[in-house]
Order: C-alpha cells, then sequence, then structure tokens
C-alpha cells in the first residue's frame, strides 16, 4: 500500500462514521473500540458523558492498526504531547496539511493580529483532515455539536493549535496493490486412446444408429462371442 493510499483509507475509515450522534449505538461502538485498547491511556476508561473528539480520531488509529504512528489519547493536550515525543509535531503558519493528518485547535485564541501571531493556547478540539485545496481545508470531527461532523477552515485559521503528522510514509510499504489474478482454466483431458479393435468400434456406431436393433433380437445378430465385445465398446462411446 502506498502512503497516498494508506492516508486514503484514514480518511474513509473516518468518514464511516459521519453522522454519528453523541450517545447511540454507534457512539457507544466507537467507545467500546477505543476501551478495548491495551494499555488503555492513561488508564482512562471513556464513558458517554466524556468529551469525545479525542476518541474519534483514536478510534480510527486503532480500526487500521495505526497506533505506534498515529497515538491514542483521551484527551487533546496528552495527544499534542505524544506527537511531540515522536517528532511529528508542526506548529507553523506556513504548513498547508494533507488529507489524515490530525489537526488541533484552541478555540480561546484571543490574538488580535491573528494571521502573524502564532496560537500557542491550550489545545481544546482535534480533528482529521479530509481534504486541502491549499486555502481551505476540509476536517471530520467527533463531538462537533454532539455528533461526528464535517468543518470547513482556512489554511492558518486563527484557532488553529497545530497538527499531528503521522508518518504514513513510513507505515506504507510503496507496493501497488496486486491485481486479482484471472483464473487458471483447467487444461482439457487428452482424449483416450482407444486399443479396441476398429472393427468392433465400427459395429458399436452401427449399434448406436440403431442398425442392429434392440435386445435379444441385437443379440441374436450380433452372434453371443460377438455381443459382449460391441456392448462393451457402446458403453465406451457412450460414456
Amino acid at each position: 500500500m502506498t502512503e497516498k493510499e494508506l492516508r486514503q483509507k484514514v480518511v474513509s475509515t473516518a468518514l464511516s462514521w459521519l453522522g454519528t450522534r453523541e450517545n447511540t449505538a454507534k457512539h457507544l461502538e466507537m467507545l467500546a473500540i477505543y476501551n478495548a485498547q491495551r494499555p488503555l491511556p492513561r488508564g482512562w476508561k471513556m464513558k458517554v458523558t466524556d468529551f469525545w473528539c479525542a476518541a474519534f480520531v483514536s478510534t480510527v488509529s486503532l480500526q487500521l492498526g495505526l497506533r505506534d504512528i498515529m497515538p491514542t489519547e483521551c484527551g487533546c493536550p496528552g495527544m499534542v504531547r505524544l506527537y511531540q515525543e515522536l517528532g511529528r509535531w508542526v506548529e507553523d503558519d506556513a504548513y498547508v496539511p494533507s488529507p489524515a493528518d490530525v489537526v488541533f485547535y484552541d478555540w480561546q485564541d484571543s490574538a488580535t493580529n491573528y494571521a502573524t501571531t502564532d496560537n500557542v493556547g491550550h489545545p481544546d478540539h482535534v480533528g482529521i483532515v479530509l481534504d486541502c485545496d491549499g486555502n481551505n481545508m476540509t476536517i471530520i470531527e467527533g463531538n462537533n455539536a454532539n455528533a461526528v461532523n464535517k468543518r470547513v477552515l482556512a489554511v492558518n485559521d486563527r484557532f488553529i493549535r497545530g497538527f499531528g503528522i503521522p508518518d504514513y510514509a513510513n507505515k506504507a510499504d510503496g507496493a501497488e496493490p496486486e491485481p486479482t489474478p484471472e483464473p487458471t482454466p483447467e487444461p482439457e483431458k487428452p482424449a483416450e486412446e482407444s486399443t479396441v479393435d476398429p472393427f468392433i468400434t465400427a459395429k458399436a456406431r452401427e449399434v448406436i444408429a440403431g442398425k442392429w436393433g434392440n435386445g435379444q433380437a441385437r443379440r441374436d445378430a450380433l452372434a453371443a462371442w460377438f455381443t459382449k465385445a460391441v456392448q462393451d465398446e457402446v458403453n465406451r462411446l457412450l460414456a
């Protein structure tokens, strides 16, 4: 799988949760996936009353077996620290994200000139980038209006705290998916070589064509010594 394909798989998996509402069966399924991981981050078992944006991003990671490059956490500050420890944290206003990057927010940014001032506040929300055209990015988030929803933000929006950049290139093997092989037809069986006397074969074909009658009349016509040989050849030809 190539890096691009792996990123797309993360996007597709995240989108499969789109529309999930808080305290529904689907939401409980998400938390069950998160709570089943071992070790459980900070030993904290998620409850339906907890904020769950980080748990959503973590669940996508767990579903794809990416915990080593896309760390799991129940809270945004803890997840940021894990990306920093991996050396995969980007806090650069010029950064243009790619699909499947993890974006963190600080909703309390109070800078008066946010275009030139870095947001260094407490990270309090997180999502997964679905796509980016260089100017705007579409993000999918858990716990957005109590559901999994999309959001569109400008690149370097004032509330962006930074990005976690999973090392998808290291996880991908670079191989294109192998096409499904075409089934190999079974070779035709060679025709059996007959060791029967051609004269017997000729008479057998006449029997099949009805030239020698049926039952006792056929046996009388073929003569007792001749009947079995011809009948055996009839049976072989008709097999």
